[in-house]
């Protein structure tokens, strides 16, 4: 999959994602405005409420939804002979897909009415889609081969001392930049913090790397350097 049919898959997600979102919000806009008490009275009351024909099939859907999305990852993930169908990246994307719109789903199944055993299944779903938005961040600082796979330590660190010895090359003559760069390519500045500290400094350096990512970026565009040379 080439990068442009790959824009077209992604944006297809998101049309869609946000295409239900508006088009269930607008459809039921006036039951959904409406009063708990006064919905009985409301003429979409029998097809959007919860056990209606509309609400009904949206809960099935949006369950069914997350459970294939979580299923057929985990088992690319798992399963060594499914490795070699697609990018576990590829995958990754629509899992989120279907683990983000089936909550949509099953939020407009409940009506936006919660109590009960129903208030705690909805909450929990929740912090469920929370954890693979933070999940999925995560994913992407560990870095992988482009099937997906994990790099080991030892492939990371041979392919790290390599770029910083070209980095260190490249930026010689810009001192400035150059003791950023070893600060970011340093691992004791996390030595002496704990473990709380430690993850409040984390979010706060992730944004210094970017800086220090784009001040490099900047080096070796202004000497006319390949880039993409440079990482081979």
């Amino acid at each position: 999959m080439n990068k442009t049919i790959h824009k077209i898959y992604v944006g297809l997600f998101l049309i869609v994602g946000i295409g239900v979102t508006i088009l269930l919000a607008v459809n039921g806009f006036d039951y959904y405005t409406t009063s708990l008490e006064e919905r009985f009275f409301n003429v979409g009351h029998a097809t959007l409420k919860p056990s209606g024909a509309i609400g009904h099939g949206l809960g099935i859907i949006g369950t069914l939804m997350m459970i294939f999305g979580v299923a057929i990852y985990m088992i690319r993930k798992r399963y060594r002979k499914f490795f070699n169908i697609g990018y576990l990246k590829h995958w990754l994307e629509f899992h989120i897909f279907l683990c983000s719109v089936g909550p949509v789903l099953v939020l407009y199944h409940t009506a936006f009415k919660f109590g009960g055993i129903v208030s705690v299944s909805f909450w929990s779903m929740v912090l469920v889609v929370l954890s693979g938005v933070v999940g999925r961040f995560i994913y992407l600082q560990i870095p992988r081969t482009i099937q997906g796979q994990e790099i080991s330590i030892s492939d990371l660190n041979a392919m790290k001392e390599n770029l910083a010895n070209k980095l260190r090359g490249i930026l010689s003559e810009d001192s400035i930049t150059l003791a950023d760069f070893e600060k970011f390519v340093s691992a004791d500045r996390y030595k002496s913090y704990n473990l709380i500290v430690a993850v409040g400094f984390f979010i706060k350096d992730y944004f210094n790397n970017r800086k220090v990512m784009k001040s490099i970026k900047r080096r070796i565009k202004l000497l006319g350097i390949n880039y993409a040379e440079q990482k081979e």
